[in-house]
């Protein structure tokens, strides 16, 4: 037993130590008085042609459901937010759909402004937007990659061609790099550099990341799928959210097939 708690000493220390590189790297960024924002020519441009277009109001569908983000687009808006994380209850409430579409949603609103937009992936249980993007896991580092490493975190982020929206996906480590401080500190970087951030967590109810992570935004963005999600698990999910002091939170009730056109396309049998 001695042999194994020394090394799993030895490798906390290690894993310490790699978080504190990171840390003190990414913090120089911020504190370099020569930081400025890079420009949108210094991010790598991509375009995204395998992306799951079923997925998306922005792509192939439009109409009645493209408003619906709109409209969420138009009230977080309102309240001046430049953060926002965005969660649920439980695994397969839509989230990540919703996610994505306001990431379009945003940028294409703040486009005109010169305004840019950063969608993230921190949900490193499943990491969607590899699937949701139709790219591999190894050419598109992400957040796991950046956590313990001294590189700058922006050089991982890409951008749409078609809509101008930056992309950071979860990364190609496993979920022992993940550190909530190392996230907090890469956050700040990202911050300072974009106008509008946007986190696609994992379940509030299953991970206790989400509820760290939550009171370092401006608000949480918390999907409900109809006829699924239980009413306990929401007011649970809520009040742990609260309970580490995060009360902005607004809602988004997902799956409401009333609203929906009747023309029977295949994307709305499915």
């Amino acid at each position: 037993m001695g042999r194994i708690t020394d090394a799993l000493k030895r490798a906390m220390l290690y894993k310490n130590q790699d978080l504190a590189k990171s840390i003190d790297a990414n913090a120089q960024i911020l504190s370099n008085k020569s930081f400025e924002k890079r420009a949108d020519e210094d991010y790598k441009s991509v375009n995204f042609d395998k992306m799951r277009v079923d997925a998306f109001a922005y792509y192939g569908v439009g109409g009645v459901l493209l408003d619906e983000f709109q409209h969420i687009r138009a009230a977080l808006m309102k309240k001046n937010y430049s953060s926002v994380l965005i969660t649920s209850s439980l695994p397969e409430d839509g989230k990540t759909t919703v996610a994505v579409n306001m990431g379009f949603a945003v940028a294409k609103a703040f486009s005109s402004e010169g305004k840019r937009v950063l969608l993230i992936d921190s949900d490193f249980h499943k990491r969607p937007f590899y699937d949701i993007f139709g790219v591999d896991m190894y050419s598109y580092p992400g957040m796991l990659d950046a956590i313990g490493n001294r590189s700058d975190i922006r050089d991982l982020i890409v951008r749409d061609k078609e809509t101008g929206l930056f992309v950071l996906f979860a990364g190609t480590k496993n979920m022992d790099a993940m550190s909530v401080a190392g996230i907090k500190n890469l956050l700040s970087v990202l911050k300072s550099e974009f106008d509008f951030v946007i986190m696609d967590s994992m379940p509030v109810l299953n991970f206790v990341e989400p509820r760290e992570l939550a009171p370092f935004f401006d608000a949480v963005l918390y999907v409900v799928k109809l006829l699924k999600t239980p009413r306990g698990s929401i007011s649970y999910g809520v009040q742990c959210l609260r309970d580490m002091g995060q009360n902005n939170m607004l809602f988004v009730i997902n799956g409401v097939k009333a609203f929906l056109p009747t023309k029977k396309t295949n994307y709305y049998k499915k």
